[in-house]
Order: C-alpha cells, then sequence, then structure tokens
C-alpha cells in the first residue's frame, strides 16, 4: 500500500445518470467501503479514550485528581471536565477522518469529505430549526413518561455561568456541529454509501443505497450519543442531516441544519437554567 487504497477495478457507474448530485457519494467500491467504516470505528475509540485522557491530565493539573473517578458521575459536570472530554473525543473524530482520507482516499481530502459550502446551503438553518420544533413536540408528548428527556443537557451545561455559557454555547453550537458532520456524514454516510450498493448500478438500486445509508447512518448517530431517551429525537436528526449531505454532496447544507438545531437547543437550555446568568 503506497497511498490510496487499491482496487481491483473501479466502480461502475449509474446507468440512468445522477440520479442525485450527492450520489458521487456512491463511487465507492464495497471494499474501500469497508475501510472507510473502519475508520469511522477507529476514530469513534480512540474519541471515546482520548475523551477520558485529556480529561485526566486537566484533572490532575488542576488538582483533582483525587476525584477523577467520581466527576463523569456528578448530577452536574465541571466545566474543565466538559471542555476537555469534548476536545478528546474531537480529537479521535477528526483523526478517524484523517486516517479514512490517508488510507482508502485520493489525495482530495477535503472534496472526499464534502468539505465545502454554496449559499443555497443556509436551506440548512431553517431545516435545523424545524428539527428542533418537531422534536420538541414529541418530547413534550413523552413527558407524560416523567422521564426527565433534557436531564443530560442540564448534566453538561449548568456548571456554565457566567462569561464561561459563552464557552458552551460555541463548543455546542459551532464545535459540535462541524466535528459531528465530518465524521458521521463525511466519514460514515460515504462508507455506508456504497456498502448498502450491491449488484449493478441502476436508478432504482442507488436509491435503495442511499436510503439504507441515510436510515443506518441516523441510527449510528443516535446510537454514538448514548441517550436512550433521546435516541428516536437523535435518530431522526441525523436522518435529515444524511439526507442533506446526500442530496448536495456537500457538508454545508448538514452543517448549518446542525448548528442551528444546537443553538436552539442550548440558548434555551442557558435561558432556564438558573435565570440571568
Amino acid at each position: 500500500m503506497t497511498g490510496a487504497l487499491e482496487t481491483s477495478a473501479p466502480a461502475p457507474q449509474v446507468e440512468t445518470g445522477s440520479l442525485l448530485p450527492g450520489s458521487k457519494l456512491l463511487a465507492l467500491s464495497p471494499r474501500s467501503g469497508w475501510v472507510w467504516v473502519g475508520c469511522f470505528l477507529a476514530g469513534l475509540l480512540a474519541g471515546e479514550v482520548l475523551a477520558l485522557v485529556v480529561a485526566s491530565v486537566v484533572g490532575v493539573a488542576l488538582g483533582h485528581g483525587s476525584a477523577l473517578s467520581s466527576v463523569a458521575s456528578r448530577s452536574v459536570l465541571p466545566p474543565w471536565y466538559v471542555v476537555s472530554s469534548l476536545l478528546g473525543l474531537w480529537l479521535g473524530f477528526l483523526g478517524g477522518a484523517a486516517l479514512a482520507v490517508r488510507v482508502a482516499g485520493t489525495g482530495q481530502g477535503r472534496a472526499e469529505l464534502g468539505l465545502s459550502a454554496r449559499p443555497l446551503d443556509l436551506i440548512g438553518l431553517p431545516i435545523g430549526l424545524a428539527c428542533q420544533g418537531a422534536i420538541a413536540v414529541l418530547y413534550a408528548l413523552a413527558a407524560g413518561t416523567n422521564q426527565d428527556l433534557s436531564g443530560p443537557a442540564h448534566k453538561l451545561a449548568d456548571g456554565f455561568h457566567g462569561w464561561a455559557v459563552v464557552v458552551i454555547v460555541v463548543l455546542t453550537g459551532v464545535g459540535a456541529p462541524v466535528v459531528e458532520e465530518i465524521f458521521f456524514r463525511g466519514v460514515l454516510l460515504r462508507g455506508l454509501a456504497s456498502l448498502t450498493l450491491t449488484g449493478r448500478r441502476t436508478t432504482v438500486s442507488v436509491v435503495l443505497a442511499g436510503a439504507a445509508a441515510v436510515v443506518l447512518d441516523g441510527l449510528c448517530f443516535a446510537a454514538a450519543h448514548a441517550q436512550g431517551l433521546q435516541f428516536a429525537g437523535l435518530a431522526a436528526l441525523g436522518v435529515v442531516l444524511a439526507l442533506c449531505h446526500l442530496r448536495t454532496g456537500r457538508l454545508g447544507m448538514s452543517i448549518a441544519a446542525h448548528m442551528a438545531f444546537n443553538l436552539v437547543a442550548v440558548l434555551a437550555l442557558v435561558g432556564v437554567v438558573g435565570g440571568p446568568r
């Protein structure tokens, strides 16, 4: 192996033309698709490990070494733990993306990951707002179960006060959407789209492959967040974000939608938690 992963034969083209502008995501061979999915799994594992490592290092440096084992179980996480854990997690995610481009890419990492945007992608903003509204309604209907659906969000954000609120807003409203879209859509969806497309590439097979990849991507997105009560809502959001990427072939629209979704959630949370900051 001297660079991009070699395949036995180039992927066949869709006979009826490009059904979707983003159908170039289906241009990989199944073998390369497995590599992209493997790099996603490697990045996911690396992110979990690095989150613990970075948080531990920062905790020791700040003099919290003796309390590290109990920090994660607190009802409200300290800001230093939230920030260091997220940075470690994102390092793993971005490392997985870089590995995929390095091992199975063609040297055009930006294009392969869909790292581009156009003014049209701002349509993602109302899409994200609509998703937040729809999921909020579903959560409100589920409130009759007496389950605290906002518990994980409060645990993450309640420790931020004063100017520190800006940190959590930037992390969740800007950082998370960019990194997660690169990882879940740029890497995972690309691999899944190729694995679900088998046999002759016709219009029907492309549609079915795209649909299967979108659903699987949404389910993986929800599962990775490990928030059981919010699983359905996160899966639905993941499906919408995957559709944005598959339809355009770019991450611009899905990032915009993800940002709008997260910003509404975190700003609403900041306004509720503890009143004025």
